[in-house]
């Protein structure tokens, strides 16, 4: 294999390297959302789990309150 062949073929797999890139910068917002609306409700289930008397459930829920994930931070939800 020659030096000029092997440039052409490097050459290749970085243009599809770059068209696979450019493609997946429209997945990316589409994970993003999908993944909010898991999380949310994922957050409704462990609420509705909680109050039902969940331990587990529980702990998820106050450790999300006492760092502010998903919820606004609230220190007397997160020991109640």
């Amino acid at each position: 294999m020659t030096k000029n062949s092997k440039n052409k073929q490097n050459k290749k797999s970085y243009s599809n390297s770059y068209v696979i890139l450019r493609e997946m910068r429209f997945l990316i917002p589409i994970f993003l959302l999908l993944s909010s609306l898991v999380i949310a409700e994922d957050k409704a289930n462990d609420q509705t789990l909680a109050q039902s008397g969940d331990e587990v459930a529980q702990f998820n829920l106050s450790y999300d309150y006492y760092n502010g994930i998903g919820v606004e931070e609230d220190y007397e939800l997160a020991f109640y």
